[in-house]
């Protein structure tokens, strides 16, 4: 049974589409880029292709990702860059000075 007990819930107007998605937020266009600048990538066409593949359709630019596609790519390009960080070694083994256990 779902009809309101007073009338109270029924919507005056039918209800809307969906509302268009957000546009990327200029934040999250800073966060790519600084991503993809420490991936050492300096090509536009190598950095295009990355982002496209992350997320999941061919795009013009930066600029014609969703808010929400942006947030997915971000965190896609966090993990990867976690894994591949991991792999090389741990900040331990990249100390330049040698500690009081290394003088031993």
């Amino acid at each position: 049974m779902d009809t309101p007990l007073f009338g109270d819930d029924v919507p005056s107007s039918p209800p809307t589409s969906n509302p268009a998605p957000a546009q990327i937020a200029d934040w999250q266009v800073d966060l790519l880029r600084n991503a993809l600048d420490a991936r050492g990538l300096t090509d536009q066409q190598a950095r295009k292709s990355l982002i496209e593949q992350h997320a999941g359709r061919p795009l013009a630019s930066l600029r014609h990702l969703t808010s929400e596609e942006a947030l997915r790519v971000i965190s896609s390009l966090g993990r990867d860059a976690g894994r591949t960080q991991r792999s090389e070694g741990s900040l331990w083994d990249e100390r330049e000075d040698d500690t009081w256990i290394d003088r031993l």
